[in-house]
């Protein structure tokens, strides 16, 4: 969970996060939605498990470099 703080105005918002946090909530989320493929294949289509997959390991690698 992210703490939140209060700033000058009043407003309510999320501190940063650390990059591993940040990385460990992707993670869970990916690990949901490839729950969901696996479960309804035929809502998502082939190769969309796979597709998920090397979009987060590539995402993991950094910034595009071209």
């Amino acid at each position: 969970m992210v703490d939140h703080v209060v700033d000058e105005h009043g407003h309510c918002k999320a501190k940063e996060m650390d990059w591993q946090t940040a990385v460990h909530v992707i993670e869970w989320c990916v690990d949901e939605m490839l729950d969901k493929i696996a479960e309804w294949p035929k809502d998502y289509g082939p190769g969309r498990a796979e597709e998920v997959s090397a979009a987060l390991d590539r995402i993991l690698k950094g910034q595009n470099d071209g």
